[in-house]
């Protein structure tokens, strides 16, 4: 028989094929680091490492990403204080923290292969909103952490021997939690709250996480 080595640039690993027999493994693959961009609710970027097939087809995959995200809903003429200030302005950012099983779907069109994820999500949520109201600064921040699921898919093509592009498309959910509060004029902080109750008018107007999909593209370099 006749042994020929293949070398896969989609996916780095070494195989031995024999004539009459599939493709055997006879290396492990090496460790990923990703670099992506893109939407997750709001602009956003991550880094991940992935070390793929553990077990088989089974991997592990680790990251952490961060963006701006639309956190803080309108004032409306029922919060008397924030509505009757001047130079308002409100951000909001997220920061996930994300740990997943992989599994290699193997290619899905020439040179192009596709891995599939799933697992568990920590996020940590914030926003503020700042005003000016008869001469004094005024601030509410916002904060909250959720644990959530997430799962997706990322389809790679090979650019050199040890860089793929990669896309990325999934979606997490993060479940309610608390949402705390500090109300602030300049330094001296008014009032500190928490609640959890939707029917809040007056404070409750931070969107908590939710459900969030995201579409992300980047590159992946294996070590």
């Amino acid at each position: 028989m006749t042994a020929t080595v293949l070398a896969s640039a989609a996916s780095a690993q070494t195989y031995t094929q024999t004539a009459g027999q599939g493709a055997v493994r006879t290396s492990a693959s090496p460790i990923e680091l990703g670099l992506m961009g893109g939407y997750a609710d709001g602009l956003n970027g991550e880094a991940f490492v992935h070390v793929p097939n553990v077990a088989g087809a089974f991997g592990v995959k680790a990251g952490v990403s961060y963006g701006q995200r639309d956190a803080i809903a309108k004032p409306t003429g029922a919060i008397v204080d924030i509505t009757a200030g001047t130079n308002y302005k409100a951000e909001g950012s997220a920061t996930v923290v994300s740990l997943d099983g992989t599994y290699g779907l193997g290619q899905v069109a020439r040179g192009t292969t596709a891995t599939a994820y799933a697992g568990g999500r920590y996020g940590m949520f914030g926003g503020k909103e700042t005003y000016t109201l008869a001469g004094a600064d005024y601030s509410n921040d916002f904060s909250a952490n959720a644990f959530g699921l997430g799962a997706g898919v990322q389809i790679s093509g090979p650019v050199s021997s040890n860089m793929d592009l990669v896309g990325d498309l999934g979606v997490d959910h993060f479940f309610a939690g608390e949402v705390k509060r500090t109300a602030k004029m300049g330094n001296t902080v008014l009032e500190e709250d928490t609640y959890t109750d939707a029917a809040d008018i007056k404070y409750n107007r931070f969107n908590a996480p939710g459900t969030n999909f995201k579409a992300k593209v980047g590159v992946k370099f294996r070590l």
